[in-house]
C-alpha cells in the first residue's frame, strides 16, 4: 500500500479529499493529515509517507517552504501541490522541487486521480532509479563547466573506455577514447526554431514532460550503452554524452542502436528527433559536439521528426529564394491552375528542405510572405487580418505542417474562385485526391467513386479537359515524389517504392527508368 498524507489549512478541503476518492481501490492508505507545514514536518518524520497532497498557501509554514525543508531529506516523497493561484514563481519553485503536478482549485475528480496515479508511477521510478538522478545535471555540467568535474564521468569505462563485453559495441574496437553528444528534441517544445510568443507556462510544462519520461529514456540508454553515458533533462528534451571506441561507426553502430528510443513516446504531438554531434577526443570538447548535435536536430524542421540526424550528413546548401518557382506558383494561382500551383509549391518546399539548418529563419520568413499573399487572394481578410493569419507560420513545428497549411489555403481559393466551372471543379478534386493518395493502390473506380462519376465518364472528362489520361497523371505525381525522396539518403529504394504506391522495388525501378531514362540509383548518386 502507498502511504499518503494531506496537508491543507482548511478542514473542509482535507475532509473532501478523503471522501472524494476511493483510496483503497488505488492501493493507497491515508496515514495522516496536517493543517500547516509545521505539523506536516512532524507528520512526515513519523509516518514516512510515499505521496503528499499539499496546499501552497498555509499559515506558519506554507507549502513551498515545507518543500524546501524536505525535498533533499525525503527524495522518494512524491508531492502534488494544490492552489487557487497560478503565480509563475510558484510554478518555478514547483519545478525546482520536482513536484509531480501543480493542480489548480477547483479541480475535477478525474484530474486528481490522474495526478495521483502519476505520483505512484514516479514513486516507483524513484525507488528503481535512486542513483540515477544524482548525476542528472552532469551532462549539462560537461558542457558548461567541464573543468569542475573531478570524478570519473563514465562509470563503466575507467573514464576512458567502455565495457568491451557489451554486445552493443563493436567487438573489434579496443580502447574507448572518443565521445559523442546527442540532442534529443521533442516536437512542440517551448523554444522551437519557429516559435514566437512562447509563454512561461509552456516552458514549465515542457520541463515536467521531460522529467516525467526521464527514467524511460535512461533505462533504454543503459541497455544500449551500459554505464558509458551521462544524461540531463532540459525543457526541449535531453542532453546525452556517450563514450565510444575509436573505431565506433556512427552509421553502422550508433544509429541502429538509437532506433528503439523512437518508440518510447507514442504521442504524435510529442514526436522526437535525435541530433548527433561529431566525435571528439576529449571531454573538454563535448561542448563542440553538443553544439553540432543541436544544429543537426534543427533539420527535423526541414525533413521531419521521428528520425535521427548526424551533423556530418546534413546539407551544406545555402537557401536562396527561387524566383522562377515563386512567380510560376502565383501565376498558376492567378490563372486558376490550382493543381499545377500545388505541384510547383510541393517541389519548391522539397528544394527548401535540403537547405542548411542555419537558413531556417529565412525560409520561415519567405513562407510567411507566401501565406500572406494567399490570404490576400482569398479576399475574405483585410490587410491586418492577412498579416495576423500569416503569422501562424511561425507557430508551426516543421515544413510539412506549413505545407499542409498552404495547401489548405489553395484549396480554399480554388473553391472560392468565381470562374471555376463545375467540370473544372471535378478535375481539381480528382487531381487533389490523387496527390493525397498516390502512395496507395489507386484505381480508376476508386477515384470515380470519390467524385460520384462512372469510371468511363471520368476518364473521358479528364482526357478532354487536360489532354492526358488519369494513369499518366498518377504516374507523373508518383515520379515527381520519387525524385524528392531519392534526394534524401534516409530512405532505401524499397521504402521509396512503397511510399510512392508501387508493390515492389523492381516495378518501381522499371517505371522510374522508363519515365526519366535513368535508374533511381543513378539519380540518387548524382546528389551525393
Amino acid at each position: 500500500m502507498y502511504k499518503l498524507i494531506i496537508v491543507d489549512d482548511e478542514k473542509e478541503s482535507r475532509e473532501g479529499l478523503k471522501r472524494i476518492v476511493d483510496w483503497s481501490s488505488m492501493n493507497i492508505v491515508i496515514v495522516g493529515e496536517a493543517e500547516d507545514g509545521i505539523e506536516a514536518l512532524e507528520l512526515i518524520q513519523n509516518t514516512q509517507p510515499d505521496i503528499m497532497i499539499c496546499d501552497i498557501r498555509m499559515p506558519r509554514l506554507d507549502g513551498l517552504s515545507l518543500l524546501s525543508r524536505i525535498h533533499t531529506k525525503y527524495p522518494h516523497l512524491q508531492v502534488l501541490l494544490l492552489s487557487s493561484y497560478s503565480e509563475k514563481e510558484y510554478l518555478k519553485s514547483a519545478i525546482h522541487f520536482g513536484v509531480v503536478d501543480y493542480i489548480y482549485k477547483p479541480f475535477s475528480l478525474h484530474e486528481l486521480i490522474d495526478a495521483v496515479k502519476r505520483a505512484q508511477d514516479k514513486y516507483e521510478q524513484s525507488i528503481l532509479h535512486a542513483n540515477k538522478n544524482e548525476s542528472n545535471n552532469l551532462a549539462i555540467t560537461l558542457i558548461e563547466k567541464p573543468t569542475s568535474v573531478s570524478t570519473p564521468v563514465f562509470k563503466g569505462s575507467n573514464n576512458n573506455s567502455v565495457d568491451s563485453n557489451s554486445s552493443n559495441y563493436n567487438n573489434n574496437c579496443y580502447n574507448i577514447n572518443e565521445y559523442i553528444s546527442l540532442a534529443i528534441k521533442f516536437k512542440n517544445c517551448a523554444n522551437n526554431e519557429s516559435s514566437i510568443n512562447i509563454s512561461y507556462d509552456d516552458n514549465i510544462k515542457d520541463m515536467l514532460f521531460t522529467q516525467q519520461h526521464f527514467a524511460k529514456f535512461y533505462d533504454s540508454l543503459t541497455f544500449i550503452f551500459k554505464n558509458n553515458f551521462v544524461m540531463s533533462a532540459i525543457p526541449t528534451g535531453y542532453i546525452v554524452h556517450i563514450a565510444v571506441p575509436q573505431l565506433y561507426s556512427i552509421h553502422q553502430d550508433l544509429i541502429p542502436c538509437l532506433k528503439p528510443l523512437f518508440s518510447i513516446i507514442t504521442d504524435p504531438e510529442k514526436a522526437m528527433c535525435i541530433g548527433i554531434g561529431n566525435k571528439v577526443k576529449t571531454i573538454m570538447q563535448l561542448k563542440e559536439s553538443y553544439r553540432n548535435a543541436c544544429l543537426a536536430s534543427k533539420y527535423a524542421f526541414l525533413l521531419g521528426y521521428g528520425r535521427e540526424y548526424y551533423i556530418e550528413d546534413m546539407s551544406k546548401q545555402r537557401f536562396t529564394k527561387n524566383n522562377t518557382a515563386y512567380n510560376s506558383f502565383f501565376e498558376c494561382i492567378e490563372n486558376a491552375k490550382f493543381t499545377q500551383a500545388i505541384k510547383i509549391l510541393d517541389d519548391y518546399l522539397c528544394e527548401m528542405s535540403h537547405s542548411r539548418a542555419e537558413d531556417i529563419p529565412e525560409i520561415i520568413n519567405h513562407l510567411a510572405v507566401i501565406s500572406y499573399k494567399l490570404y490576400e487572394k482569398l479576399g475574405t481578410y483585410n490587410d491586418k487580418d492577412s498579416i495576423s493569419c500569416s503569422k501562424q507560420i511561425y507557430l508551426m513545428n516543421d515544413l510539412n505542417e506549413i505545407k499542409n497549411h498552404l495547401f489548405e489555403l489553395i484549396d480554399e481559393i480554388a473553391y472560392q474562385f468565381n470562374n471555376l466551372n463545375n467540370k473544372g471543379r471535378i478535375i481539381f478534386e480528382v487531381e487533389r485526391y490523387i496527390m493525397n493518395n498516390y502512395n496507395k493502390d489507386l484505381s480508376i473506380k476508386t477515384i470515380a467513386e470519390n467524385v460520384f462519376l462512372t469510371p468511363t465518364y471520368l476518364c473521358y472528362l479528364y482526357k478532354k479537359n487536360t489532354g492526358k489520361t488519369l494513369y499518366e497523371f498518377i504516374q507523373e505525381v508518383r515520379m515527381s515524389k520519387a525524385k524528392q525522396l531519392l534526394k534524401d539518403s534516409f530512405y532505401t529504394l524499397a521504402e521509396i517504392s512503397y511510399m510512392t504506391g508501387y508493390n515492389n522495388q523492381n516495378n518501381f525501378t522499371r517505371n522510374f527508368k522508363k519515365y526519366f531514362g535513368i535508374s533511381p540509383t543513378e539519380y540518387r548518386n548524382s546528389f551525393l
